[in-house]
């Protein structure tokens, strides 16, 4: 599967970050890396989501507020 374009913005982010870390342009802490990769995890987990639901039926109301009251959450626990 080919990536999106907006998963390889991100990676070309990481992949500049790093370099300019290895470089010694930029500190080893720095923030915008962090950023860029929170960025593309997000990016590849609703990529993710969508492609798992796309052939599914309609969920009733009470999957839809289940899931979207884990997703809320924060993913870490479930909801009753």
């Amino acid at each position: 599967m080919p990536i999106s374009p907006e998963a390889a913005h991100y990676r070309a982010i990481i992949a500049g970050r790093k370099r300019a870390i290895r470089n010694g342009e930029c500190p080893p802490d720095d923030p915008s890396l962090g950023k860029a990769q929170k960025a593309l995890r997000d990016v590849l987990l609703c990529e993710r989501a969508e492609r798992i639901v796309a052939d599914w039926e309609p969920l009733s109301d009470e999957a839809q507020q289940r899931i979207a009251a884990i997703l809320l959450a924060g993913g870490g626990g479930h909801a009753a």
